[in-house]
């Protein structure tokens, strides 16, 4: 098998899978949900040298939102050595929580850092190098927190999310 067929074979059966993921009537459901008439869908979902044609993409990204799983996204993402990850509301809160911890750590680092350059009454260079740097990973770690806090805001309009 070449290198085309077997990313081609991979895509195929991701397909299936996320056809079969919609529910009930898996091909009239694939096609009314991304606009496509069930038998293209059916042939995008067939596996033989005489049928090459893949998916589009919107009609993958419709129906992976629809079944609420990226199925072929990830398989494509595997095939070019990458991992995809929940950045959900569980992912989020793992995320501000480790960003808590380690700003406590980086704090107490400087804390201690800073007490102990100033036992003698004077910061030398180095001092002051190491002081800085654990600044400058504070600074990175806010911008971190914000970056999180900021992906699970939601405008709220009359005790309600806005669409």
């Amino acid at each position: 098998m070449s290198d085309h067929d077997e990313w081609h074979y991979h895509i195929k059966i991701a397909f299936q899978q996320l056809v079969k993921a919609v529910g009930i009537g898996s091909l009239e459901a694939a096609g009314a949900i991304s606009g496509v008439a069930p038998q293209t869908i059916h042939k995008y979902c067939t596996i033989s040298p005489d049928t090459d044609g893949l998916p589009p993409l919107r009609v993958v990204m419709a129906l992976e939102a629809a079944c609420g799983r990226p199925i072929v996204t990830a398989v494509m993402a595997r095939r070019t050595g990458h991992q995809l990850i929940d950045t959900g509301e569980a992912a989020a809160q793992q995320c501000m929580t480790e960003a808590h911890a380690k700003l406590s750590r980086v704090h107490g680092e400087l804390q201690s850092a800073y007490l102990v350059a100033q036992a003698d009454g004077s910061l030398s260079a180095n001092e002051i190098k190491q002081v800085t740097g654990l600044y400058s990973q504070i600074a990175t770690i806010l911008q971190d927190i914000q970056g999180a806090a900021a992906s699970r805001l939601h405008v709220i309009e009359g005790g309600r999310r806005a669409s």
